[in-house]
């Protein structure tokens, strides 16, 4: 018993050529085994470190987002069919899209910018010595498929890092893109 125990348990030697046949291969399959960890290891540090780096900045101001769904359903004193049914932001903006023109004789873009531009220093005052130091909107409209959108109006200026949202609008076959960037003055 003692001599067949003493047989199993037995390093590798070179006395025998068969147990040094097997003592080869189970050296390699560690060696396969070891690279396979090691090469599993190596793709999961390259995939993490490709979703923890960001290229660009992502626009998540809610403070921003909400202005814009918001300011969107307000009603401007533009009538597009007929004088009591005022439109809302949102259809100035496909308004001002097909050049179209309100009940009164204005345009339709003339009175979304004096709108805008009002509601935005209503809701952010604009100012040096203010919170809010400056702001960019931009009114784009992409057909589908596209890239490159086609302008429809931008207002302000952005000269500093900022925080921003953007709001769709459905306007067949493609889409209007509403984006705001609001920059903040350094406070201490």
């Amino acid at each position: 018993m003692i001599t067949k125990r003493m047989k199993t348990t037995r390093a590798c030697t070179r006395n025998n050529k068969t147990n040094l046949a097997l003592c080869k291969r189970s050296q390699e399959e560690m060696i396969g085994f070891v690279l396979i960890v090691v090469i599993v290891v190596v793709v999961a540090v390259i995939l993490m470190g490709l979703t923890l780096r960001k290229s660009t900045p992502e626009k998540n101001s809610r403070e921003i987002e909400n202005f814009l769904e918001a300011s969107m359903q307000t009603t401007t004193g533009c009538a597009i069919n007929f004088i009591p049914e005022y439109d809302t932001m949102q259809d100035l903006i496909k308004s001002c899209y097909e050049n179209r023109n309100c009940e009164n004789g204005e345009r339709a873009c003339s009175v979304l910018n004096a709108s805008l531009v009002k509601t935005i220093e209503r809701a952010f005052p604009i100012g040096n010595d203010r919170q809010y130091k400056s702001y960019l909107l931009k009114v784009d409209y992409y057909a589908n498929n596209e890239s490159a959108g086609d302008e429809i109006m931008s207002l302000g200026n952005k000269n500093c890092s900022e925080t921003g949202a953007l709001k769709l609008i459905n306007a067949y076959p493609g889409d209007i893109v509403v984006e705001m960037d609001l920059c903040y003055s350094e406070q201490d």
